[in-house]
Parts: structure tokens; C-alpha cells; sequence
């Protein structure tokens, strides 16, 4: 978890901060229990050469805020 939110701003040589009170939020709300099919429709890439198609996964976003607003939820 820690390569996955603080690597990324380690490597933009981007300081860490912390989420508070006030403060405008980007983060994603991970449900690691949701199963879910990948199938064409579900995929946002217009690639769909991918050996996962009809594979099940475990663990989903369930909902992504940037700048305080939800802008995906499932």
C-alpha cells in the first residue's frame, strides 16, 4: 500500500502530504472483497487484446473523488 501512495509522489520528487480536516480529498475507495468479471463492455481502453477477458478479479474501486467531488462510483 505504501509503494502505491507514497512511491508515485517519491518519484516526482513531489513531497508527501497527509489528509485532514478541511482539506480537499484525491483518493479512491478500494472494496477488496468485490468480485468482478472482466468482460469488453467493462473495459475502458479501447485495447481489448488482453489475455484477463472473462477472468475473475478480487478487489474493486468502488469510488474515485478528486478535488472533493465523487467522480465515479459504482
Amino acid at each position: 500500500l505504501k509503494a502505491l501512495t507514497h512511491g508515485p509522489r517519491r518519484a516526482l520528487d513531489q513531497e508527501a502530504t497527509a489528509l485532514g480536516p478541511g482539506q480537499i480529498a484525491d483518493l479512491t475507495i478500494i472494496d477488496p472483497k468485490a468480485s468482478w468479471i472482466l468482460d469488453e463492455s467493462s473495459m475502458v481502453s479501447k485495447g481489448t487484446n488482453t489475455p484477463f477477458l472473462g477472468k475473475v478479479f478480487m478487489g474493486r474501486a468502488s469510488r474515485t473523488i478528486v478535488a472533493g467531488q465523487t467522480v465515479f462510483s459504482v
